[in-house]
């Protein structure tokens, strides 16, 4: 056997002790989020489709029911609230397994293999006729048995909710993730673990950190629960929520939801996410969205691919320091977003695009399969994309190829905003000299910065 082959069935062995040397038999719950639709067609002007989507590890503990209690209500207190079971419960099994090992998931009992991680998914969705208006009406749901080896917070209940105002229009909808939370990730590795909100409303959207609860709006506070004994001092907070790297210091997009870091200590940690919806025009807070997460480090040897900066811009302007993409309505705009490996033994990268919603929009590759690939988007939005997307780029590198268990993968998200057109009022007449004055009337989005200027060459 030579020297390739035998690093790489070290490598497989090494990663099987690393992930399940510590106590696999906890409880289940490894992942939660909700979001809220507008139903047009309800049986009330008030009426919202409530979709629950919670992730059970399949390594362990106990199995999920086949409903789940939603509850309701007004936190000012405005109208009343309520409860109700929901379901039919829709099942998937999802993983981050390559091709050669999905088969023998930990998922698929009937094999008696249960050392390849997978995640059932659990989805209810149930429509809910709310009594009338109000600017705060919150939907949740909790769970008891979180996993008892979660490192920066204690055990207990599992608790995720939902936010819309209804209180100016009927017609609001919560942002959601569009990415599954299935954060596998290697020790001493940069980690780009992105949440991606979308809102089908495209409104204006930001994201921040928050403390998992586990009651309601009680939170837990972050703290060392199992002490490490490399640093028993080692301590969580809201805004160090996971050990990483003093040079590459946890962090979250607030644009993207995206969480980097380079973890330093082993074990699973809880992240929560909260994500709010602005009205793009009068700025009004119009709901949120929150994701719970248990992330699981692992002392692994593939490092996920580098992502590059966006660049390149054509027919539209990036942000470097937010790294958002700016457009207008029937412009095409175009750029570059690429990623590098990182892997020990072969060195490929696969890039897949995720375009979903954004009509027309087209990409190329150039490098797949190579140690840095690169893709270019092109999109001409129209004036009905005014407003916030989201767009998904998926790097996955060779570590399948290199015969281990796990697709070492990376997302790109990118924010993209449409800016709405400025109308500059009706025509009118000017003569010169003498002439009577010409005000235009012109109509801007609020907080935007504009300029004008003559197609004569008058001053602007």
């Amino acid at each position: 056997m030579n020297h390739y082959y035998q690093l790489q069935k070290f490598l497989i062995g090494l990663f099987l002790v690393l992930l399940y040397c510590a106590p696999a038999r906890a409880n289940h719950l490894a992942a939660a989020d909700m979001h809220v639709d507008y139903v047009p067609t309800g049986a009330t002007p008030y009426s919202y489709r409530v979709t629950l989507n919670v992730y059970k590890a399949c390594e362990g503990g106990i199995p999920l029911g086949l409903t789940a209690r939603l509850e309701w209500e007004s936190i000012s207190g405005c109208l009343p609230g309520g409860f109700r079971d929901m379901g039919p419960v829709t099942i998937d099994t999802l993983d981050k397994l390559c091709d050669t090992f999905k088969a023998i998931s930990s998922c698929r009992p009937d094999t008696g293999v249960t050392d390849y991680p997978a995640f059932i998914r659990h989805t209810w969705v149930l429509v809910v006729d709310l009594p009338g208006p109000c600017p705060d009406w919150v939907f949740s749901w909790r769970q008891s048995a979180r996993n008892n080896i979660i490192r920066n917070i204690g055990p207990g209940n599992l608790y995720v909710d939902a936010m819309i105002n209804n209180s100016k229009k009927a017609r609001v909808n919560t942002p959601r993730y569009s990415i599954d939370p299935i954060p596998y990730v290697c020790l001493n590795s940069r980690v780009a673990f992105p949440n991606a909100p979308i809102d089908p409303d495209y409104d204006s959207m930001v994201s921040a950190n928050m403390n998992p609860r586990f009651d309601g709006p009680t939170p837990y506070n972050y703290a060392n629960y199992i002490t490490d004994i490399s640093d028993p001092t080692l301590t969580y907070t809201l805004t160090s929520p996971i050990a990483s790297d003093p040079s590459y210091p946890y962090t979250l997009d607030p644009n993207t939801a995206t969480a980097t870091f380079q973890p330093t200590v082993a074990g699973r940690f809880v992240l929560a996410f909260q994500t709010y919806d602005y009205d793009r025009v009068t700025r009004e807070l119009m709901g949120f969205t929150t994701r719970d997460v248990q992330v699981a480090v692992l002392g692994c040897v593939a490092p996920p691919p580098d992502v590059d900066t966006p660049k390149n811009p054509v027919g539209g302007y990036i942000d470097t320091v937010t790294r958002t993409v700016y457009a207008c309505p029937g412009t095409e705009i175009s750029f570059d977003a690429g990623a590098k490996s990182r892997a020990v033994l072969i060195a490929k990268v696969f890039a897949r695009w995720d375009l979903g919603g954004l009509t027309g929009a087209t990409y190329t590759t150039e490098g797949d399969g190579t140690s840095h690939v690169v893709g270019r988007f092109y999109w001409t939005p129209g004036k009905g994309d005014v407003g916030t997307h989201i767009v998904r780029l998926r790097f996955a590198d060779s570590t399948c190829t290199n015969g281990l268990p796990l697709v070492q993968e990376t997302y790109h998200v990118i924010k993209i905003v449409v800016l709405p057109a400025v109308n500059g009022g009706k025509d009118g007449k000017y003569c010169i000299p003498g002439g009577a004055p010409w005000q235009m009337q012109t109509v801007i989005e609020p907080g935007m910065r504009y300029k004008w200027s003559s197609i004569a060459g008058s001053p602007t």
